[in-house]
């Protein structure tokens, strides 16, 4: 055994589970990348692999430890806060899935969220570069530049903190994982995955009221007369006003306003105050019982020809000059004397 470095091992390794406990001996390494191993009390030693060796001799045992940021971001995530300054977002998953609460309060887009999270998960270091630091504040990290929390289901926590640029004109900043003592580097691809626009969080859509639930849709243009449109059971009609009748219109104008109102994705998102000097139009979208759904607000800009939806949430949905809602009678082949 001592010729197969036994008698005096570089590296013992020990698990203990309860009241049992395993030892495994790591002998001489010899060629083609082979090494010994046998278990402590055994007389028999195997000739095996030499990554074990490797890991345990050559490699720096900092790197052993988990690389992951945010490791368990996921479905069990409740709540998402990032702070940058004194800016803030802030998500909530509810029993009627997530809201923004910080900036504007408005509806979550729960697919882009599962995927940010999705990415947040794999979010890694690229390496660690003090173990217990006297003090966070030459790394930025006290107060930090951005700190980035997840709240689970269980109310349990897990921070990440982003500080300083690591040299001048670097793009890697230090990190810190709260509760760990160890100052990590954050490279440019991790600090974008965790701190993205909040517009990303966004529900891009004008509405979140399903199109089967409307039973009729009250239009207010600002500049012409207002009419209703009212589902009788497969055919629409658009009435002006009591005197004036119903008459029926193409069902296709119709669903094609629904869908620009309820599934169209906006192609941006802004928070800005509501510019009501460029309000196109209010449409209100009623349920089959006659009782409203909710309320969406058109703009557009006369300068770039961009349209924009708002539902009372302080979020401006943009879409292209082509959006061209129907916003009139005569764009459902109605013609008013």
């Amino acid at each position: 055994m001592a010729r197969l470095g036994f008698d005096d091992p570089a590296v013992r390794v020990t698990w203990r589970w309860g009241d049992e406990t395993r030892v495994l001996i790591l002998g001489n390494r010899t060629l083609a990348g082979r090494a010994w191993a046998r278990l402590e009390g055994e007389r028999l030693a195997w000739l095996v692999d030499s990554a074990l060796h490797e890991r345990l001799l050559d490699m720096d045992s900092r790197l052993w430890r988990d690389r992951s940021l945010l490791p368990q971001a996921g479905v069990e995530t409740r709540v998402i806060e990032i702070e940058v300054g004194s800016a803030s977002v802030r998500l909530e998953n509810e029993l009627d899935g997530w809201e923004l609460t910080e900036p504007v309060a408005a509806r979550g887009d729960a697919g882009a969220i599962s995927e940010w999270l999705s990415e947040v998960s794999r979010a890694s270091t690229q390496g660690y570069l003090f173990d217990q630091p006297r003090s966070l504040e030459p790394f930025g990290l006290e107060p930090p530049v951005a700190v980035v929390r997840l709240t689970r289901r269980d109310g349990s926590a897990r921070s990440v903190l982003i500080g300083d640029p690591i040299g001048v004109g670097s793009t890697e900043r230090y990190g810190l994982v709260e509760g760990s003592p160890t100052i990590l580097r954050l490279d440019e691809d991790a600090q974008k995955a965790l701190v993205p626009s909040a517009a990303v969080f966004v529900d891009p859509t004008g509405t979140s009221v399903v199109r089967a639930d409307v039973g009729s849709i009250e239009v207010r243009p600002a500049n012409g007369s207002d009419f209703t449109l009212t589902r009788d059971f497969d055919r629409w009609v658009l009435e002006l006003d009591e005197e004036s009748g119903s008459v029926e219109v193409p069902r296709q104008a119709v669903e094609g306003l629904l869908g620009q109102l309820t599934s169209a994705r906006a192609s941006e998102i802004e928070f800005l105050e509501y510019p009501s000097e460029l309000e196109e139009a209010v449409v209100i979208l009623l349920g089959l019982d006659g009782l409203p759904l909710d309320t969406v607000r058109v703009i557009r800009d006369p300068n770039d020809g961009r349209w924009a939806l708002e539902n009372g949430d302080g979020v401006l949905r943009i879409f292209p000059p082509s959006f061209q809602p129907a916003l009139q009678p005569g764009n459902f082949g109605v013609v008013i004397p």
